[in-house]
């Protein structure tokens, strides 16, 4: 699984996943070369498909939650597809608020074709305005995949360096983002 915010670089690391060019990310998560993957979007999980694909990369925006009806990722119908699976790896990219802003900004959301952004998408600029709230979205999801069980693995610098998950939680660029705010979600 590979995860991480809207604009933290998902699509790009499952990519070079794909094509080989993240090998420490590849060793981590056991893809190897990646020949033999599927790529699978959770935003796409309804359109056909095969019905089994024995080793998938599934592409999984984390804010997917807050920004549905669902509102918490235990409720996410997405998330249903690794109950299926044998073996589950996570990784998690990590991306400093001021990044991720500037990513989302500078992507092709409506607003920039002269339509105003969609409620979703301002929420989360405003929420990646506020360190301490991004910090709480990436915490919500670590609780979450904690549930799940796994290896997990925090993928930084664009896929050129990773951390288990608990030496992440004592970095100095976890710690740089402050406490999380009680936000009143769970």
């Amino acid at each position: 699984m590979v995860t991480g915010p809207t604009a933290s670089g998902k699509s790009t690391l499952v990519r070079r996943l794909l094509r080989n060019e993240a090998p420490e990310v590849a060793r981590r998560l056991a893809v190897g070369d990646g020949d033999g993957w599927a790529a699978l979007e959770a935003n796409r999980l309804h359109e056909p498909g095969e019905e089994e694909l024995p080793r998938v990369l599934f592409h999984y925006d984390f804010l997917r939650p807050y920004l549905r009806s669902a509102g918490v990722h235990a409720r996410d119908e997405a998330l249903a597809l690794l109950d299926g699976a044998r073996e589950v790896a996570f990784a998690t990219i990590f991306a400093p608020p001021e990044v991720l802003r500037r990513r989302l900004a500078g992507t092709s959301l409506p607003g920039r074709l002269g339509f105003p952004l969609k409620r979703r998408h301002r929420r989360i600029l405003a929420d990646y305005g506020d360190p301490s709230a991004v910090r709480a979205h990436y915490q919500r999801w670590f609780d979450h995949a904690r549930t799940r069980g796994g290896d997990h693995v925090v993928v930084l610098e664009d896929g050129a360096r990773t951390l288990p998950l608990d030496d992440f939680e004592r970095s100095a660029a976890w710690r740089a983002l402050g406490a999380s705010p009680a936000r009143g979600r769970s």
